[in-house]
């Protein structure tokens, strides 16, 4: 039967190419995927498309450090998405706003933008201006492919089976007493430690065969990558 298998499916050599091409496709395709899922902040925020009309000024972030970050203001044109008006402003924080170094903001520039509404209530202080026109507080802006948080979590995801040589073990006995304790992130963790246990000993076992170490190592990657996925909902 295993003959006859081989004589239909090619050399062993052949498999192990199709295996690892596949969890090598894994591996790229299933953190692509994943950051359409995760939640990016509050689901009551504005995500949208604008064109900046024009600066209507700017502040700095913090009164009493003169080396804080600038609030800048733009009033700008909706283009679509959910926005509070069809013209309203947006206000980008220097020093906390995501993505802005990747795009310069000037009159006529489109954007996609996330954000908050703000109101008068919730950000009061001196550095604060309003416009009488809907405000948003932006969070992040799109100047590449992907979101800057996006690009956070494809960061977390590719560096997970490094991460979790260390994580797994140690945050497995130290995260439940801490504040952002889950039980879905717990046990992510806990099965984290028994697959780096687990690949270890095949590895050790394995070790004469390069093949089946190479299939055992990129198994572990696509694994560790898949057990993130609770870790960065959580986070995000």
């Amino acid at each position: 039967m295993n003959r006859n298998f081989l004589r239909k499916y090619g050399s062993n050599k052949n498999i192990h190419w199709f295996v690892i091409s596949c969890l090598i496709v894994a591996i790229i395709i299933v953190p692509l995927v994943a950051i359409q899922t995760v939640p990016q902040e509050d689901p009551c925020c504005y995500e949208f498309k604008a064109r900046i009309r024009e600066k209507l000024g700017e502040t700095t972030s913090n009164i009493q450090n003169p080396d804080a970050g600038k609030l800048h203001y733009f009033l700008v044109d909706h283009l679509g998405g959910k926005a509070p008006d069809v013209e309203f402003v947006i206000v980008v924080d220097s020093g906390v706003t995501l993505g802005i170094s990747n795009i310069i903001l000037e009159p006529n520039q489109e954007f996609l933008g996330y954000g908050n509404l703000m109101t008068p209530d919730e950000y009061y202080g001196d550095q604060y201006l309003f416009f009488d026109r809907p405000q948003i507080y932006m969070v992040q802006i799109k100047g590449t492919l992907f979101w800057p948080s996006q690009i956070t979590e494809l960061t977390h995801f590719f560096w997970a089976p490094f991460i979790s040589l260390v994580r797994g073990p140690v945050l497995s006995v130290v995260f439940p007493s801490t504040e952002e304790f889950t039980l879905s992130t717990y046990y992510a963790l806990i099965i984290q430690t028994i697959t780096l246990a687990a690949t270890i000993i095949l590895v050790i076992k394995k070790r004469e065969d390069k093949w089946a170490v190479g299939i055992i190592l990129l198994t572990y990657v696509l694994l560790m990558i898949i057990f993130t996925i609770p870790y960065v909902k959580d986070l995000y």
